[in-house]
């Protein structure tokens, strides 16, 4: 049975403000981190991927948060590109492709396995479209990946099923890496980098001692178990927060610290971390 209205936004309110306090609490720990997912985390899902865009209150957090901590970093499974076009905030740091793309020194640098990679990609989508009816599904391309989404089609179970099936061939000759989502299947080349590799990278590369992720899908996954063994290991403080929606997987749920029910509780918690800084431990104010 649904909540009722009033006791759902109290529910809400309780949630925003547990995880705003427990990211203040993690980040007196210098230096700091706050990393984050684009789809369905910072911004929300849309029948057609490439109107999905960062809401202006988000971007201007993270604008101030940026000036706040010693690292804000966006991981994402877009290409880099698209990301800034849809974040829009140029301060922040970029890990696009599931980790296979870096921003440094405003250059997009690529993992050349990865480049390497371009034919097999070419060869499984032709597959799919030679089998799938063009307007069941639509490719998004980011040269050293594609996404094959299937949101719009009449029957997306049967979808899933036949474009699993001929892509299987590719992940087991270990031509291709293949990973699931939301109504949404990740083409990859077989190269050992996911977001959770891309999570540790940033947390040794900037020292980081606290650093929390933002993340709702299943490739959010693997950064939020790099969180907790980089907590087992000593190297610093951890928060997963898990962007819970209806259609999510229930692993996102089982493995995140602390969760937020969609992307309005995650604006909410960024101004409000924003419009109220955290302090560096040992200091007053």
């Amino acid at each position: 049975m649904p909540e009722a209205p009033d006791t759902a936004a109290a529910a809400s309110r309780a949630r925003v403000r547990r995880v705003a306090g427990a990211l203040r609490r993690l980040f007196e720990a210098r230096p700091a981190g706050l990393l984050t997912d684009v789809d369905g985390t910072i911004s929300r899902i849309t029948s057609r991927t490439n109107d999905a865009t960062v809401a202006p209150v988000t971007g201007r957090a993270l604008t101030s948060l940026a000036t706040q901590l010693d690292l804000v970093a966006v991981v994402t499974g877009r290409a880099v590109a698209r990301a800034q076009c849809m974040v829009g905030v140029a301060e922040l740091h970029y890990v696009g492709n599931h980790g296979l793309e870096w921003l440094e020194d405003g250059v997009v640098q690529t993992d050349p396995a990865a480049e390497a990679a371009r034919p097999h990609l070419d060869a499984a989508l032709a597959a799919v479209r030679a089998a799938i009816p063009e307007r069941d599904f639509h490719v998004e391309d980011k040269r050293v990946s594609v996404a094959i989404h299937y949101r719009m089609a009449e029957r997306p179970e049967q979808v899933e099923h036949t474009m699993l099936r001929l892509l299987r061939p590719f992940v087991d000759d270990q031509q291709l890496h293949l990973i699931e989502g939301r109504l949404v299947v990740n083409l990859l080349p077989a190269v050992a980098i996911d977001k959770g590799a891309a999570t540790r990278r940033l947390v040794e590369r900037h020292g980081l001692r606290s650093v929390a992720f933002f993340g709702d899908d299943v490739t959010d996954i693997h950064a939020f178990r790099v969180l907790h063994a980089i907590r087992g290991e000593g190297i610093a403080e951890t928060l997963a927060i898990g962007v819970d929606s209806p259609e999510g997987p229930p692993e996102v749920r089982a493995e995140a610290d602390l969760l937020l029910n969609g992307v309005g509780e995650v604006e909410r918690v960024l101004a409000a971390l924003a419009a109220r800084p955290p302090r560096r431990a040992g200091r007053t104010g």
